[in-house]
């Protein structure tokens, strides 16, 4: 699990130049979805043999990041990457919401997941 700051250890893996749409990344994520998936749940081995845990995250905008884990649109009534605030709830910054996977939002299949 990567734990310092030490920023030199992360790489891009894709960048992708066309029209954000949940149907060009649907064809993009084919490409490596299963790679993606084996690397996270088995690492690598380099040439000496030590065999390297890997953490996967995305790097994006709320829209590339919506596409990736199927929401609708930002003005839905779960639109939060993070919780399952509803819209109506948004104003109230008393509320402590948990920092954890909003599931209402979701309409269609998340891409890079199994």
């Amino acid at each position: 699990m990567w734990s310092n700051n030490d920023f030199s250890i992360l790489y891009s893996i894709c960048l992708y130049i066309g029209k954000e749409s949940y149907q060009s990344l649907q064809t993009v994520a084919k490409l490596f979805t299963s790679e993606l998936n084996e690397l996270q749940n088995n690492g690598f081995t380099d040439e000496q043999g030590n065999t390297w845990l890997v953490e996967l995250f995305f790097s994006a905008d709320w829209k590339f990041l919506a596409l990736v884990k199927g929401f609708k649109s930002a003005i839905a009534n779960n639109s939060c990457l993070y919780c399952e605030c509803h819209k109506n709830e948004r104003y109230d910054m008393e509320h402590v919401w948990t920092n954890s996977h909003n599931t209402k939002g979701i309409y269609i299949y998340i891409l890079f997941c199994n």
